[in-house]
């Protein structure tokens, strides 16, 4: 849990700091208040599914970006190319592809 909330603090602060957010802008642009953003980012709450899908939504994101490490999403994405391909070879057998 901690490996997420460390990417999640890092995504928010990327994206803060790649649109030069104050965090009073930031919070205005995720759909949150600005105490609500200052705990996430200094570890005083536990941040909600829902929160966290607000959040993502408001920064046209998908939760898995905000708190998966790059890394991750990588291999979840090179994971679902190689079934993709095991699926079309059995269709192909079939005759179907």
């Amino acid at each position: 849990m901690n490996e997420c909330m460390d990417t999640l603090i890092n995504q928010l602060y990327e994206v803060m700091n790649k649109n030069n957010w104050s965090i009073n802008v930031a919070s205005g642009f995720m759909g949150i208040g600005r105490n609500t953003l200052s705990n996430i980012l200094n570890r005083k709450m536990n941040v909600s599914l829902k929160l966290l899908t607000q959040i993502a939504d408001n920064l046209d994101r998908s939760v898995a970006s905000l708190i998966c490490p790059e890394e991750v999403q990588s291999r979840k994405n090179e994971l679902l190319l190689l079934q993709i391909q095991a699926d079309l070879n059995e269709l192909r057998k079939g005759g179907v592809a």
